[in-house]
């Protein structure tokens, strides 16, 4: 990840019953900067393409100190 990767993310979820929207900051730490037992993403989700009427599940792992839910 670098510096230009740092932006607000927005994710939307729209079905029949309507939409939904979320957004989170990204912001790209030097390793140096990276507090002790700061939550890290060890396994982010993958790609996935699903049928409309599918249910589409993403796992992701992350560790810490202390353990991120």
């Amino acid at each position: 990840r670098t510096h230009r990767d740092e932006a607000i993310y927005e994710c939307t979820a729209t079905n029949s019953a309507g939409e939904i929207n979320t957004s989170a900051k990204l912001t790209v730490l030097e390793e140096n900067q990276i507090p002790h037992g700061f939550p890290t993403i060890d396994m982010g989700p993958q790609l996935k393409v699903v049928e409309r009427t599918r249910t589409a599940t993403m796992l992701c792992a992350a560790s810490g100190n202390p353990d991120p839910e």
